[in-house]
């Protein structure tokens, strides 16, 4: 996985998305909290990227969710009750790894696009708002 996550010398962003995309055992909290999670990107990217972000790194994370169909709703809304029905059925352990995938193409696109900088202060926010 190249650029902002996996880079040489990027060591301590890896196990910062890491940690962001661990799962609670219960499968319910997993689902709430990697919806929690793409609501969080949703709401710290600029309008004109939250769909294209966003949507771009699930398309990416997909083949880690089979059943998630290339063809996402652009609002946030459908986005999230389209994933309601793709997330539950999977164990908490697949969530976490197709977390991991999505956020790191997530921050990716970002860094590709706006910078390092940008891409960091994403990630700040994401692990704010996944402590509250």
């Amino acid at each position: 996985m190249p650029g902002f996550v996996a880079a040489a010398g990027r060591t301590a962003t890896t196990a910062r998305v890491a940690r962001l995309a661990r799962m609670p055992e219960d499968a319910d909290a997993a689902i709430a909290r990697f919806k929690q999670h793409v609501r969080s990107a949703w709401t710290v990217l600029d309008r004109r990227d939250r769909s294209g972000f966003v949507v771009h790194a699930l398309r990416t994370a997909a083949p880690m969710l089979p059943g998630l169909s290339p063809a996402f709703p652009a609002g946030l809304t459908a986005l999230l009750s389209r994933l309601d029905d793709v997330l539950e059925r999977h164990h908490p352990e697949e969530l976490r790894v197709a977390s991991f995938a999505w956020l790191s193409m997530l921050l990716e696109g970002v860094h590709q696009r706006d910078g390092s900088e940008r891409a960091a202060e994403i990630l700040d926010c994401l692990e704010i708002d996944g402590r509250e």
